[in-house]
């Protein structure tokens, strides 16, 4: 249970680990477990979270009862932290949205990336939260996260906000003024497979970002022509890319991917930057999907700005 005696527990969220997603080991929980502690965190973990299955945290069965539970009983736990990405979470979404219960009672805030972007898309768009697109747990035990990443997500959890204040590359000559406009996104590839699903990612009047691993640049530019060929981006306010690395990221493949953003942004008329700091390798910055951010001139540089604001009182 979350720590209940100490003064200090009161300026703590209440935190859940969920698994929707890919094939999990038990020493992923311990080690999150232990690593939370760190910050004064003594997350629920569901009993029978993990069973044994070849590719997911469970069966979908298991996975679909865990989230439903997680993510519509009005219980007294604020913070939903996906424990890994992977693959797995959109096959959860058709029962979730099949449930009798159409409405949670209480808001929750769901942390994670990658392939919880389905979630994250789903529970903005269909419920209005405002879930963070952030570093999930196994992320930080690892330690590959900069110190900066890390502190920011720290401070986000433990004190309900945080602000991201980043310089941005323009990729084309697009931008008229300032823009002021909700943000939404995520995971590229995640964010294609939703395309005629009911929570296809609604881009209209909001400033929309990307991220990607491991997949070829002609992956990603038949990608984006996708999303252009299907309108999905006609609407949208701007449009960044953060990080598209792959593990064996040679300098051939990255000159292949500035061509292919730079090839994208002449043909969307709409402002397109990129050198966000999120991403499955250093830099993943928490962002607030839903809340508004701002793309601004300051200083001879174009800035990123959001403030993260959790909707729970501590």
């Amino acid at each position: 249970m979350p720590l209940q005696n100490s003064p200090e527990s009161a300026l703590f969220p209440r935190i859940n680990i969920i698994a929707p997603g890919g094939k999990c080991q038990k020493s992923d929980i311990s080690n999150g477990l232990e690593f939370l502690s760190t910050w004064g965190q003594t997350p629920t973990v569901p009993r029978g979270l993990l069973k044994e299955h070849p590719l997911y945290a469970s069966p979908d069965s298991i996975r679909s009862k865990h989230l439903e539970t997680a993510l519509l009983e009005n219980n007294s736990l604020d913070i939903l932290w996906a424990l890994r990405g992977g693959s797995g979470t959109s096959r959860l979404l058709d029962l979730l949205n099949n449930t009798p219960k159409t409405m949670p009672v209480s808001e929750k805030t769901i942390i994670g990336f990658s392939d919880i972007t389905a979630l994250l898309i789903y529970t903005n768009q269909i419920w209005g939260w405002k879930p963070i697109h952030g570093p999930t747990l196994n992320c930080l035990v690892k330690g590959t996260l900069s110190k900066k990443s890390t502190e920011k997500i720290k401070e986000l959890v433990t004190t309900g906000t945080t602000s991201i204040f980043s310089p941005l590359k323009k990729v084309n000559e697009k931008l008229t003024g300032d823009i002021l406009a909700p943000l939404t996104g995520g995971n590229l590839s995640l964010i294609q497979r939703s395309i005629g699903t009911p929570w296809q990612l609604n881009t209209k009047d909001k400033i929309v970002f990307f991220e990607d691993i491991n997949e070829p640049p002609y992956r990603i530019a038949e990608i984006l022509d996708h999303l252009l060929h299907a309108k999905i981006l006609q609407n949208a306010k701007a449009v960044i890319f953060g990080d598209f690395s792959q593990k064996m990221m040679t300098s051939n493949k990255i000159d292949l991917m500035n061509f292919i953003i730079k090839d994208f942004s002449e043909h969307l008329q709409k402002p397109v930057f990129a050198g966000l700091p999120i991403g499955h390798f250093k830099e993943n910055y928490p962002l607030q999907m839903g809340q508004k951010c701002y793309i601004q001139k300051h200083n001879n540089q174009i800035i990123f700005q959001q403030k993260l604001v959790l909707p729970h009182s501590f």
